[in-house]
């Protein structure tokens, strides 16, 4: 029996014999009564008086039984015991989770009935050495580390929470439905500050406009298709692919520009930009790609200074109008995405999509295709990538780590020392940058900037020209304590990387919905900033520049010395 998470549920073993023992009743009932010459349904009827004592199991006659029915009435009994035992225990089942879950403090709770609440209860199982409560599950479930819970009462789901998150270290909400997430994440903030609170999300624009607001000390909202692209892109990075073909940038083809399109996107145009390559070119390939790019533009004004992005109206498989042939004049495609709506739809695709690369002549370019299961890819990796598993995403979180956000309260610590000391004072509080503030009081918002900063960190490694079997494929921050590297001591070095570091501010910034204008206006998302790095004055290229040092100390494990 297969759950929602795709787990299998246990049924009690004494459920189990309970109906291998019934079935071996009557069958022995059935051959014993018809060798002493009952009809079928004579002998059926007597082989279910095996369980329970009764004289009607006795020979007619007053013979001694077979050695069949013998045997029969002992496991009838034993059938109507083991049974009987099952069942009281499930009954007992939902009780006893219950108080498992109130007397063992679990280090993490998992709220929520989306697929990726239920792995990642999986995950935390697999990582062992920690208890784990999910509540909002299908059904109640208990195991040595875990204890499902469903919700007891829908309209309170205030009560369970209280109730069930006291004392855990880390809490993960993901919801089929985002505003309830958001309001579970609300009501779970408001009842325990101490522990760490991710909130996962598929919309970016909802996660970066709830993230506004908000400005509490151990929350995270989080977008599952930003993360699943970045586990992709910490693997194979596209400027890597650009880099060894020779390409003077990155070209990338979006099939399908939802939610996962739109993060690919953004991930190449914020956290992919490296020295040496040109703004990145994305060919959207969707059956509203016009209209989609339209309501991009209008998110992002200056769209243009990001990338070129052209769109192709079309689709692959199912019968669908295939894209029009690329224009003459396109670079070499670097990679492409399979980004659709549902496993089905990415499968089907596929064959179309191979045609079609023959077709522009970039059958070598690699092809990652977004599958929720590894396991249903019907050819052998290769040029084929699978991305998005909830695994992946769940590791990529790091939403049950110890070091949460540990190396971005390293950037934005940086930053606040590189400030003049009366930085911020001002005589209207509306100037005030709300960034300059300790990493408790930071809002969200920019909180993510500075994850940003940390995720750029491949790029930046890779245009210093280090190594890659040093980085590449590193789960985590690469640690070059042992072979400390130094990118301050070369002045040439040092502005190149301060560069590419504003460079990418200014992507990053640009993609938020950010413009330039002669003077910073916050509310109006207008930065005085967004220029070329040769066009800044020297105080704000300082900013670039301590971010290198800051990047030095991260990666050579040095505390940051102020």
């Amino acid at each position: 029996m297969v759950d929602h998470s795709g787990n299998k549920r246990k049924i009690s073993w004494q459920l189990t014999a309970g109906v291998l023992l019934s079935i071996i009743t009557l069958g022995l009932g059935l051959w014993g009564w018809s060798e002493q010459g009952e009809t079928f349904l004579d002998a059926l009827y007597r082989s279910l008086a095996a369980f329970h004592v009764s004289e009607f199991y006795s020979n007619k006659d007053g013979h001694p039984l077979s050695i069949q029915l013998e045997i029969a009435r002992y496991t009838g009994i034993g059938a109507v015991i083991f049974t009987a035992i099952g069942a009281f225990l499930s009954f007992l089942s939902e009780g006893y989770a219950r108080i498992k879950a109130r007397v063992i403090r679990p280090d993490v709770v998992v709220i929520g009935g989306h697929d990726i609440a239920f792995a990642a209860v999986q995950y935390v199982e697999e990582k062992g050495n920690r208890n784990v409560t999910h509540v909002g599950a299908e059904a109640f479930h208990t195991r040595s580390r875990s204890t499902s819970l469903p919700w007891s009462n829908i309209a309170r789901k205030d009560l369970m929470i209280a109730t069930h998150i006291v004392g855990a270290r880390h809490v993960l909400i993901v919801e089929g439905d985002e505003s309830e997430t958001l309001r579970l994440a609300r009501l779970i903030n408001d009842a325990d500050e101490k522990a760490n609170i991710s909130a996962i999300v598929r919309d970016s624009r909802l996660a970066h406009d709830a993230a506004l607001s908000w400005a509490d000390q151990n929350f995270r909202i989080i977008t599952s298709s930003a993360l699943s692209v970045r586990a992709l892109h910490r693997k194979h990075p596209p400027f890597l692919t650009a880099m060894d073909s020779q390409q003077s940038r990155i070209h990338a083809v979006i099939v399908g520009f939802g939610h996962m399109g739109e993060a690919v996107a953004r991930d190449i145009c914020v956290n992919c930009i490296a020295t040496g390559l040109e703004k990145p070119r994305l060919t959207i390939i969707d059956l509203e790609a016009d209209a989609r790019k339209a309501a991009l533009k209008l998110r992002v004004p200056e769209l243009d200074k990001v990338c070129d992005l052209v769109a192709c109206q079309g689709a692959f498989g199912g019968g669908q109008q295939p894209p029009r042939d690329l224009a003459a004049d396109a670079p070499p495609i670097t990679c492409i995405y399979l980004c659709l709506p549902d496993d089905h739809s990415a499968l089907t695709a596929m064959g179309s999509v191979s045609a079609w690369l023959r077709r522009e002549e970039a059958e070598t370019a690699p092809v990652y295709i977004r599958l929720r299961d590894q396991q249903t890819l019907p050819v052998e990796p290769g040029q084929y990538q699978v991305f998005g598993d909830h695994q992946a995403l769940l590791r990529e979180s790091d939403f049950c780590g110890s070091g949460i956000d540990h190396v971005a309260r390293t950037y934005h610590q940086a930053y606040l020392d590189s400030l003049p000391a009366d930085a911020t004072k001002s005589s209207d509080v509306s100037e005030v940058d709300h960034a300059l503030v300790a990493w408790e009081n930071l809002k969200e918002i920019y909180r993510i900037s500075n994850r940003f900063v940390v995720e750029h960190l491949p790029a930046k490694i890779a245009s210093a020209g280090l190594p890659r079997r040093r980085w590449l494929n590193c789960e985590s921050i690469p640690d070059f304590s042992s072979n400390p590297i130094d990118l301050t001591s070369d002045a040439e070095l040092l502005e190149q990387m301060a560069e590419l570091e504003h460079e990418r501010y200014n992507a990053e910034r640009r993609w938020n919905g950010w413009k330039f204008a002669p003077k910073r206006r916050n509310e109006r998302l207008e930065h005085n900033c967004l220029v070329p790095f040769d066009s800044l004055d020297q105080a704000t290229k300082q900013y670039d520049r301590e971010f290198v040092r800051t990047t030095q100390d991260v990666l050579n494990r040095r505390k940051r010395s102020t």
